[in-house]
């Protein structure tokens, strides 16, 4: 399972400035851990990067806090704080349906896209 808290502000040009809170567990701790394990800190930017680029097309991401450090580290759960900015949300989400733009990724849609 996981879970995932965002908070925002919309301003008026219609730009999301927001912060996500991913708490992973079970099988995604897993899969991300393993991933995530094997990767420099670069690479798990980028993937995170893309993965909100995917869910939210011109998003920025603009700070990430993965923890633990140590992805071996099996006594913390995995955890990922990011703060992101959009531009033209209003627009986007008129646009495209809100299912859309909350869609789950799944980690074997951005292990086959790199």
């Amino acid at each position: 399972m996981m879970r995932v808290q965002t908070t925002g502000v919309l301003n008026n040009a219609g730009t999301i400035e927001a912060k996500s809170v991913l708490w992973f567990d079970g099988i995604n701790d897993t899969v991300y851990r393993d991933y995530f394990a094997n990767v420099k800190p670069d690479d798990r930017r980028r993937v995170m990067e893309s993965l909100l680029k995917w869910v939210m097309p011109g998003a920025s991401l603009k700070s990430l806090t993965i923890t633990p450090d140590s992805m071996l580290d099996m006594s913390a759960p995995l955890h990922i704080q990011m703060e992101f900015t959009v531009p033209g949300m209003a627009t986007l989400a008129i646009a495209r349906p809100l299912s859309v733009l909350l869609g789950s990724a799944t980690p074997w849609a951005w292990r086959t896209s790199f």
